[in-house]
């Protein structure tokens, strides 16, 4: 088993691709809520895939992205540069990259993308990593 997550398992009619510009049209929209100061939460309206939502953490060496959303429109995009933009992209699934791999034309990543299973890639760890990152070399 490669997760032990409930969400994982496939609905009697079996997958369903879609893209973006498909989800934006039948409704979705990017949530975008602060849950702290320096934590806000990234998700969809209605809620996408297993309903995850993103969660970036900004720290005064860069900001992470933790756990892509499955859904990210303009809104999402913008937002993440009003909060400086990203360091890292990580993310405690490889089935979490897809809508960020969409996007990444418009979200400039300083340093890297990084998975490591959770507990050993928390947000807290992924956001220690980018304090201790050098700084990218191109901007």
């Amino acid at each position: 088993m490669v997760c032990a997550d409930e969400r994982q398992w496939l609905p009697p009619g079996g997958q369903r691709w879609t893209t973006l510009a498909e989800l934006a049209a039948a409704g979705h929209a990017s949530d975008v809520r602060e849950v702290e100061p320096g934590l806000t939460g990234i998700g969809a309206d209605p809620p996408v895939a297993i309903g995850q939502r993103s969660l970036l953490v900004t720290t005064s060496a860069g900001n992470v992205l933790w756990d892509p959303s499955g859904f990210i429109d303009d809104a999402a995009v913008a937002a993440v540069r009003a909060a400086g933009g990203l360091s890292f992209v990580t993310a405690s699934h490889p089935h979490f990259y897809g809508a960020i791999a969409e996007r990444t034309e418009n979200i400039r990543i300083g340093h890297g993308v990084r998975l490591l299973p959770f507990p050993y890639n928390h947000p807290v760890r992924a956001a220690e990593a980018a304090d201790e990152a050098p700084p990218p070399a191109l901007h």
